[in-house]
């Protein structure tokens, strides 16, 4: 198993990924299982497609 400080860092990459509202949204969509198009993510977070591809 890893050490400490190496799981803090990558749970702490994880959360602050995650406190983004907008990858937040996209992970939501998500959290059913099904695979959605960056479309579809993109209108469930209120940006572009453009802005979806970045996330």
């Amino acid at each position: 198993m890893g050490s400490s400080q190496g799981l803090q860092t990558g749970f702490s990459r994880i959360a602050e990924a995650l406190g983004d509202p907008v990858r937040e949204a996209m992970v939501s969509a998500l959290a059913d299982g099904k695979a959605l198009p960056a479309g579809e993510l993109a209108a469930v977070a209120g940006i572009s497609p453009q802005g979806a591809s970045a996330h």
